[in-house]
């Protein structure tokens, strides 16, 4: 998740700044999202399993 937050606020600074690199490096912040949610959602049923079927 570091990963994941360092190149958000680097992709935040770029277009503060007006810098069109913002492009990439959201791209990868999102493409960081699948792994964090898939990590996240395990978490999330196996703290609250009555919440969810199967």
């Amino acid at each position: 998740m570091e990963e994941h937050v360092a190149t958000l606020l680097t992709a935040i600074d770029q277009v503060v700044a007006g810098d069109v690199a913002a492009v990439g490096s959201l791209k990868t912040a999102a493409a960081h999202m699948p792994m964090l949610a898939e990590g996240l959602s395990g978490a999330i049923a196996t703290r609250f399993p009555d919440q969810f079927a199967g």
